[in-house]
């Protein structure tokens, strides 16, 4: 059994821990002051190991600055997003030229910005050949590069 210990006035993230709560099951919460005033309960193996930082604000605040950068970002014609080049910004989204020649289209502005979108798909393809080939000539080594006809003798 673990011993008990009080967080009482310690500070994770955003979270001023003021008491302790009554127990979820066998794990001990505490009752918590967030910075933006609002009280949150919190288990004290997640506040510890950092996982519990605020009551909720601070991701609430994350995922409204991605929104705003995106939303400031302007794709303009030519713009590169690792092997795709904008060749047109149309209503309903981004007409790409890719490095080996290949036309493509992304609807998600955020794709490109955050790189989730950077070809065609020839370098998953490229890659998946790479490790095709070179899996092969590792077998070839191993085996010793046998001929057709020293295996049909054998």
């Amino acid at each position: 059994m673990t011993k008990f210990i009080d967080l009482s006035g310690k500070r994770f993230g955003r979270l001023l821990v003021v008491e302790r709560a009554p127990k979820k099951g066998r794990r001990t919460q505490f009752i918590c002051k967030c910075d933006c005033g609002n009280e949150k309960i919190a288990l004290s193996d997640k506040l510890q190991s950092g996982e519990t930082k605020s009551c909720g604000c601070l991701r609430t605040e994350i995922v409204a600055s991605k929104n705003r950068s995106n939303a400031i970002h302007k794709i303009n014609i030519g713009d590169i997003f690792g092997n795709l080049v904008v060749d047109a910004v149309l209503d309903t989204g981004f007409d790409l030229v890719c490095k080996c020649g290949n036309r493509a289209f992304e609807k998600q502005k955020s794709n490109l910005i955050e790189g989730r979108r950077i070809s065609c798909g020839c370098l998953k393809s490229e890659n998946n050949w790479k490790r095709v080939k070179r899996l092969d000539d590792e077998f070839t080594h191993f085996m010793g590069a046998i001929t057709n006809e020293e295996a049909c003798e054998a």
